[in-house]
């Protein structure tokens, strides 16, 4: 029917295209305030200099992901790896790190401290409070 309205679904399926072309400008575009001075960036996967910061370069990595992780008391995991690399830092809580390949006694994290996996590296974790961590995935280069 050439007069007929436009069915839902095509109108939200359009819509739902552009807004995901603007979030992924969004999630390209930095913002900063260094010394009180407003900094707007638009990064890509090449470097180039930061905006007032001298000296300075900055890239997006192309495939990296950052995952906010809540964990519940007694959680764990006995033998993972992933093929990112992961840098991870504790946010709340406590919580045991075992490299499996090079540690005999696993570390204990607690909020405010970093950790470090190299990519394939075999590990386990155990949550010993309620925990929260802030993870970045990155694709082995």
């Amino acid at each position: 029917m050439p007069n007929s309205p436009e069915p839902d679904y095509r109108r939200v399926l359009r819509e739902t295209d552009a807004k995901m072309k603007a979030v992924a400008g969004r999630l390209q575009h930095l913002h900063m305030t260094l010394e009180g001075q407003p900094s707007e960036t638009t990064l890509g996967p090449d470097w180039q200099p930061l905006d007032n910061v001298p000296g300075c370069e900055a890239r997006l990595i192309t495939g990296a992901f950052v995952m906010e992780a809540r964990y519940e008391q007694g959680a764990e995991l006995p033998n993972v790896s992933v093929e990112q690399s992961i840098y991870g830092k504790v946010t709340t809580g406590r919580f045991r790190l075992h490299r499996l390949a090079t540690e005999d006694e696993p570390t204990v994290y607690e909020a405010g401290q970093v950790f470090c996996l190299s990519p394939n590296e075999k590990h386990a974790w155990h949550a010993e409070s309620a925990t929260t961590n802030l993870v970045v995935f990155v694709p082995a280069t």
